[in-house]
């Protein structure tokens, strides 16, 4: 691996951790329900509050704030394992569709933004970094020798699929059981 690509992967890390961080001050305000008067509420077109106690603000009864921290952690695990491990091939494989999950998630709230007509700033941040996230993806897979095609990667790492699919589950009980 050359430096370039180390440095992609270590700016995904970054925008990794700067992602958690805001999704977890995300996810403390949706559960707190801040009405108003948080510091990026602007006006009524601008404001994380208003957006982040919409009905487009959950999925399952989850906050999708905290789907976003789960992304994230995720995210940096990945490129953290690209970065140590010397057989990654099939590890970029699952980068990029990893990135796509986000943006599928980028595009929905996107949406949401537009029926509430609100932005919210921070979210607004959040999805650019998905968006750099999947550009330098993009990058580093053209850039790297070996491809892994996608009944590879699975194979690869399946268990790692299964315990992100349990990972997500817990949240999904907890908020429509205990919460």
């Amino acid at each position: 691996m050359n430096s370039t690509q180390k440095t992609y992967l270590w700016i995904i890390i970054f925008l990794s951790i700067i992602g958690i961080i805001l999704s977890l001050d995300l996810t403390k305000s949706h559960i707190i329900s801040y009405s108003t008067n948080t510091p990026c509420d602007i006006s009524p077109s601008v404001s994380c509050s208003l957006v982040n106690t919409s009905t487009y603000s959950e999925l399952l009864g989850v906050p999708v704030a905290l789907f976003g921290v789960l992304w994230f952690v995720a995210l940096g695990i990945l490129a953290l394992a690209i970065l140590f491990r010397a057989d990654h091939s099939h590890l970029i494989t699952a980068l990029i569709y990893w990135n796509g999950i986000g943006i599928v998630f980028v595009i929905y709230l996107i949406i949401a933004e537009f029926i509430l007509q609100t932005i919210c700033p921070l979210c607004t941040v959040i999805h650019l970094f998905v968006v750099i996230s999947l550009a330098l993806s993009v990058l580093l897979y053209r850039s790297h020798p070996v491809k892994s095609s996608l009944k590879d990667m699975f194979k690869q790492l399946k268990y790692w699929i299964i315990l992100f699919a349990l990972l997500n589950l817990v949240p999904i009980i907890f908020f429509n059981t205990i919460y």
